[in-house]
C-alpha cells in the first residue's frame, strides 16, 4: 500500500507548524529577557539603545505572531487537502 501525496503534505504541514511554534517561542523568550533588562531605564538610553530596545520589541511581536500561527487549529477542509 502506497502513501499518497496528500499524506506527505499533511505531515509536512504539521511539522512546519511545530517549527513555527518553537521558533516563535525562542524569539519571544530571548527578546523578552532583553526588553526586561532595559525597559525601566528607557529615559537614560542613548538613541542607539532606544533603537535596540525597539528592535527587540519588534522581535517580541514577531515571536508572538509565529506562536499564534504555530498553535492555530487547522480546519477539517484544510487538513484533508
Amino acid at each position: 500500500m502506497q502513501c499518497s501525496f496528500h499524506d506527505y503534505t499533511a505531515s509536512y504541514f504539521l511539522s512546519m507548524k511545530k517549527i513555527l511554534f518553537y521558533l516563535g517561542l525562542f524569539l519571544t523568550l530571548i527578546s523578552l529577557f532583553s526588553v526586561l533588562q532595559y525597559v525601566f531605564d528607557y529615559e537614560i538610553l542613548s538613541a542607539y539603545g532606544k533603537g535596540y530596545l525597539w528592535g527587540k520589541l519588534l522581535l517580541l511581536v514577531l515571536g508572538i505572531v509565529l506562536i499564534y500561527f504555530g498553535r492555530r487549529k487547522t480546519s477539517e477542509k484544510q487538513a484533508a487537502e
